[in-house]
Formats: structure tokens, C-alpha cells, sequence
């Protein structure tokens, strides 16, 4: 009994959409039929769809400017506000930094004969000295295979090497090396 409500609401919450999205299309096809009465229903679901995805498109469009606006002059000001969109205009500008990190692969040793990959994240860390001696420290995210945890570490320059073969080395590490092509 249980198994029979659980697909019972699956299958229910998984129809919602469907109905909506229905409903809609006959809302402006009888709204295309009242503007235009002598055209066939088919032909005005078709319009309908079409003004639908035009109207989408217009949306997404200017909504996402207006967002960026509106976020901008918000995160200007004083107060909470401007902390939560702060941190929005942040995470906006990390997920364009996120790809460029993936195009530089490299691997160093761990111990003798082990090693592991990882990806270059600053080419210059000024954070780590070490004494007097100038050494140039990289940080590279060595990532836990299977999932996006992973380790920041910082290596001498002269201890990592840069994979020439970079195209599926997010894919190979984070799956394992079960995928490898």
C-alpha cells in the first residue's frame, strides 16, 4: 500500500506541471480565437505556442538585465541588503572564474611513485614565505574524486607539472578514472 501512494503521488506531483502548462495554452489559444474567430484550433494552439516562447524569450531576456541592475544599485547601499547582494555579484563572478580553473590540469608527487591531480587556482601566492628564500608558491585544488570536495594546497612552482592532454581531465578525476575519453 505504501509503494502504490508513493507512485500514486509521483505520478501526481509529476502531472502538476503538465496540466498548468496545458491550461495555459487553451487560455491563449481561445484568446488567439477571440482576436482571430475563423481560425482552426490546431493552427491557433500553434500560435499560441509560438507567442508563448516569444513572450519567454522577451522575459528571460529582460529580467535577467533588470535583475543585474536592480542588484547592482542594491548592493550599493548600506545594510543587509547590500551583504546579500554583495554576496550574489561574488558568487556570480565565481562561477566565471570556476572554468577558467578547470584549463590548467597539472599533477605532482604526494610520495615516491604516488602522485596527484590537481588544478592551478593563483599562479603567484604572496600569502607563504618561507624564511628568506624567494620561492615562487602555486595553490592547486587537488579535488576528491566522486564529488566537488577537494583540498587547496600550495606547492612550489618546481614540484608540479602542467598536463599537456587536457581534455577530459575534470571528467577523469572526478569520476575516478572511470571515464577516461
Amino acid at each position: 500500500m505504501k509503494n502504490i501512494l508513493k507512485y500514486f503521488f509521483g505520478g501526481f506531483i509529476a502531472l502538476i506541471p503538465v496540466f498548468v502548462l496545458y491550461q495555459v495554452i487553451k487560455i491563449v489559444s481561445s484568446l488567439v480565437r477571440s482576436f482571430i474567430p475563423d481560425i482552426n484550433i490546431v493552427y491557433a494552439f500553434f500560435v499560441s505556442f509560438a507567442a508563448i516562447t516569444l513572450f519567454g524569450y522577451l522575459m528571460s531576456k529582460g529580467i535577467t538585465g533588470i535583475m543585474h541592475s536592480l542588484i547592482l544599485k542594491a548592493s550599493k547601499k548600506k545594510g543587509f541588503i547590500s551583504l546579500f547582494t554583495g554576496v550574489l555579484l561574488h558568487f556570480k563572478s565565481f562561477s566565471e572564474k570556476i572554468k577558467i580553473a578547470f584549463d590548467n590540469p597539472v599533477y605532482f608527487e604526494v610520495s615516491d611513485g604516488m602522485w596527484k591531480l590537481g588544478f592551478i587556482t593563483n599562479e603567484d601566492v604572496d600569502l607563504i614565505k618561507e624564511g628568506d628564500k624567494e620561492k615562487r608558491i602555486v595553490s592547486v585544488f587537488a579535488p576528491d574524486p566522486i564529488s566537488f570536495l577537494g583540498e587547496l594546497l600550495f606547492i612550489e612552482e618546481g614540484k608540479i607539472k602542467l598536463i599537456d592532454k587536457k581534455e577530459n581531465i575534470p571528467g577523469f578525476l572526478y569520476t575516478a578514472g572511470i571515464i577516461s575519453k
